[in-house]
């Protein structure tokens, strides 16, 4: 099964949205369950990486680190929690930038770590994360985002590179869109406008 949301960052429109598997709107006596699901705002899945920019988006406004800070990765083995976190490649000192570009889960831990649990919870929640986006369609979850209170130890480590954090797809692209639309978080419409039949 599969979603895609195509978007237009600066005003929110949705200009495509489609689902896997789906129905001939012509046999919906047949139609399945499964494939009449709107998943783009009906299923949550763990984000995985891309919610590392959520942290470093928090950690650079926050002016916890800059553009030249460095992090030191643990050259791949970061103990926290009576756990080990691994990056695919033994890191040492890493910027922001390149915690981003090698995907580096240590980086984005450490980082999170810089932030407390409470500044962090509340830029995912700045994000998006944990509500729905008010898109105009029926059946939309909120996802899943536990505050601070009801996390474990390894939360705030693990949270960063995507765990312990459920997302629509579509909320994943509307929170992905913050970046490339100046640090605006949209309202995603599938509606522009409504005119009468004389056009008005």
């Amino acid at each position: 099964s599969g979603s895609i949301v195509v978007l237009d960052v600066p005003t929110g429109e949705i200009l495509a949205m489609a689902s896997r598997p789906d129905f001939d709107l012509n046999e919906i006596n047949s139609a399945e369950p499964e494939g009449m699901k709107n998943r783009a705002i009906m299923d949550m899945l763990e984000p995985g990486s891309i919610f590392k920019i959520v942290v470093a988006s928090a950690a650079l406004s926050e002016k916890i680190v800059n553009d030249q800070s460095l992090i030191y990765c643990e050259n791949g083995r970061f103990a926290y929690g009576g756990k080990t976190l691994h990056d695919h490649h033994g890191y040492g000192n890493l910027n922001v930038h390149d915690i981003l570009m090698k995907s580096s889960n240590i980086g984005s831990a450490k980082l999170a770590l810089m932030l407390g649990e409470e500044r962090f919870y509340e830029y995912v929640r700045r994000f998006g994360f944990g509500e729905r986006t008010g898109v105009d369609l029926p059946g939309e979850i909120r996802g899943m985002v536990l505050p601070p209170a009801r996390w474990d130890k390894l939360t705030i480590t693990r949270m960063p590179m995507g765990h312990a954090v459920a997302v629509t797809p579509l909320q994943a692209t509307m929170s992905m869109a913050v970046i490339a639309n100046g640090g605006n978080l949209m309202r995603p419409k599938i509606l522009r406008s409504i005119h009468d039949t004389e056009g008005r």
